[in-house]
């Protein structure tokens, strides 16, 4: 699908969410308000030189007739993607073709239907040193559904681990992924993740509440659900999970309006 130059406000809207440069010691979130931490990564193996092909994914100054676009993980196993993506009646299908730093071949994937004008992007937002790869499938407003590919140690092949749906995702400071979706103008959700054998498991889920007078917040509630996992946060309760939950930067962010 070619890019969509008429979405500029669509495209800045994931493009804070996928991308970001500011270092942070407590969380490395991907919002457009606090930017991500870079991650530190020890030296990459020796690479193959990068190959003539389509542009960078990202690269707004391409022509919005280019469909097709490139990216390069800078985790230790330096994996490359080619995006190659094609429109019939109105329907967009994508197919990465990943190759190793050597670059060989290793692996395709597929995502059908997609509906939504952005490219995918590379981040680590579990904070163990590999990128995942994060695909853009569908626009809502404001929330927008992502597929997440994620691979452990030195694996050179991905798992499709789940979807994500929301306008940011952050990595907190003990490696939770946290995906912050609003679900009303003044109510939002934060649903907290961990990768259990490369698939995406959801732990607790804080629900925020702001109330105003009109012009400012006046007040705030926040709850937190248990998603099923709230035993694998080692919490004895959800009244020690809202305390550890409903004070964390991604939640405290929207709390304070």
């Amino acid at each position: 699908m070619g890019r969509i130059s008429a979405v500029g406000y669509l495209i800045a809207l994931t493009a804070s969410v996928l991308a970001g440069c500011a270092e942070s010691d407590t969380a490395q979130p991907v919002s457009e308000r606090s930017g991500v931490a870079e991650v530190r990564q020890p030296r990459t193996v020796s690479r193959a030189p990068e190959p003539d092909g389509p542009p960078a994914c990202g690269d707004l100054g391409v022509p919005a007739d280019s469909p097709d676009c490139r990216l390069r993980s800078r985790d230790p196993v330096g994996l490359a993607f080619t995006v190659r993506r094609t429109t019939v009646d109105g329907r967009t299908d994508a197919t990465i073709e990943v190759a190793g730093p050597d670059g060989a071949a290793t692996q395709t994937l597929a995502e059908r239907d997609i509906r939504h004008p952005s490219d995918p992007s590379l981040r680590d937002i579990d904070g163990d040193g590999r990128e995942e790869l994060i695909v853009p499938l569908h626009l809502t407003t404001p929330n927008t559904r992502y597929a997440v590919y994620h691979a452990s140690g030195a694996a050179t092949e991905l798992r499709r681990a789940g979807e994500l749906t929301g306008v940011a995702i952050d990595t907190t400071a003990d490696g939770y992924v946290a995906s912050t979706a609003r679900d009303a103008q003044l109510s939002w959700s934060v649903g907290f993740w961990r990768f259990a054998d490369d698939v995406l498991t959801p732990l607790v889920t804080a629900r925020v509440r702001l109330d105003t007078d009109g012009t400012r917040v006046t007040d705030s509630t926040c709850t937190v659900v248990d998603e099923g996992g709230l035993s694998d946060t080692e919490l004895p309760s959800l009244v020690e999970a809202r305390e550890r939950f409903c004070t964390e930067p991604v939640v405290l962010r929207i709390l304070r309006g």
